[in-house]
């Protein structure tokens, strides 16, 4: 018996030890090493009141930067759930370097911290996009950013899995402070269905009620997390809609739903790009791609950016 006690005194001892650890304020705004980024770059961690909690954003201006320069394009890049900033300024994600080559400010938000892992006083590694504030939270975002001598004509949004999701609620929910230019997604699910609660049906984000938006969607046709051809993913904990029902919405949102679509390049991916409506949809598909935003999107994404 007394060893039962002491050794369940120790686990608890260890896990909360692991838990404030945890709780400890995490560099979300650490630049990445290397990449080839441009010399002069600056990388600022922000903070912002939302609804009663602290948010967090790394603001990264480009060489050269001055609030009373010309203005600047602005990219808000959403990581995935579960992740955070620091992710999505990795090397091989080749964000940062292009975004900073062609003179972009960039945004990248954190989500709400993982209160089982984290304290809301700090911020923290593993994020959240879970629930309708984090809507606001992208609308006051992209408000705030006016001070950053920005052009309102050219903001973009960039998101991979759960930070694409989120850009789909604020299409729907179209509150944006200023006119959306284009949005680049990466594995990010338009509808799904629990199995452990089949009777609350397939709750779709229906971005068709949306306002047109020019819309680059990436998915890897080998991701195990969100089928590519819909059904069961993630483990069989999911089923989701396959890739080409989320491309259809977004024509159906830009009314180029008679557009049989142009192939674009000759590699293994598989780029289509359908103009016959108000905005135009890149759609593209990796046969060798999983769950990740890959490297070699981002020149894609920002080509597509330079000319919306």
């Amino acid at each position: 018996m007394k060893h039962t006690v002491l050794a369940a005194f120790a686990a608890l001892f260890l896990s909360t030890t692991a838990a404030l650890s945890q709780a400890a304020p995490f560099p979300i705004c650490a630049g990445p090493v290397g990449g080839g980024l441009p010399a002069g770059y600056v990388i600022e961690e922000r903070d912002m009141i939302e609804d009663g909690k602290t948010r967090w954003y790394c603001l990264v201006t480009p060489p050269g930067y001055t609030t009373t320069g010309p203005d600047y394009p602005l990219v808000v890049v959403l990581h995935g759930g579960n992740g955070n900033p620091q992710k999505m300024m990795e090397g091989s994600k080749r964000i940062m370097k292009e975004g900073l080559d062609r003179g972009y400010v960039l945004i990248f938000p954190a989500g709400i911290g993982d209160p089982d892992r984290c304290s809301t006083a700090f911020p923290c590694e593993h994020n959240l996009w879970n629930g309708d504030t984090n809507v606001v939270f992208l609308n006051s975002l992209i408000a705030e950013a006016a001070q950053f001598n920005l052009d309102e004509t050219r903001i973009y949004l960039a998101g991979f899995s759960g930070g694409a999701q989120l850009i789909y609620s604020a299409i729907e929910a179209d509150s944006f402070p200023y006119p959306i230019a284009a949005i680049a997604t990466a594995a990010g699910g338009l509808g799904q269905l629990k199995v452990s609660n089949p009777a609350g049906g397939l709750q779709v984000i229906n971005v068709a009620i949306g306002t047109p938006t020019d819309a680059v969607l990436f998915q890897g046709e080998v991701d195990v997390k969100l089928a590519f051809a819909g059904g069961l993913s993630d483990g069989n904990s999911e089923v989701h809609l396959p890739f080409t029902v989320k491309v259809d919405l977004f024509r159906t949102l830009t009314g180029n739903t008679q557009d049989p679509g142009t192939a674009i390049g000759a590699g293994p991916a598989t780029v289509t790009s359908y103009t016959l409506g108000s905005n135009e949809v890149v759609a593209i598909s990796d046969p060798a791609v999983g769950h990740v935003w890959p490297g070699g999107l981002s020149a894609t994404v920002f080509d597509f950016f330079d000319t919306h």
